[in-house]
């Protein structure tokens, strides 16, 4: 479970990383349930004042999935783990990234 929240730590930090690099006011917040062990909300937040453009928030929504993609693969091809260990890690995220996949729809 203590897994679960720092995963959610490192995707909301991704998202965080890639809006400062287009030069975005941001910030993150997350609302852990510790009775559960369970990360209850996670948000990336842009400046009021902020207008952001569609192409940076698309790349800003979905770089955390790209990321964890890439890391996954790389880990598991040098490692040598058999690939439904990297299936079944990538299932996990890609239904941690849901959100950030139906915005991407959305948009």
């Amino acid at each position: 479970m203590l897994g679960n929240i720092g995963f959610t730590y490192v995707h909301e930090f991704l998202h965080l990383v890639f809006a400062r690099l287009y030069k975005y006011e941001s910030w993150t917040e997350i609302k852990v349930n510790w009775r559960k062990l369970l990360p209850s909300a996670a948000k990336c937040h842009f400046g009021e004042r902020e207008r952001v453009k569609r192409n940076s928030f698309l790349v800003i929504l979905l770089a955390p999935l790209a990321a964890f993609i890439v890391l996954f693969f790389l880990g598991f091809y040098y490692i040598g783990l058999p690939v439904i260990f990297f299936m079944v890690l990538m299932c996990f995220k890609i239904t941690g990234c849901i959100g950030d996949l139906i915005m991407f729809y959305q948009s």
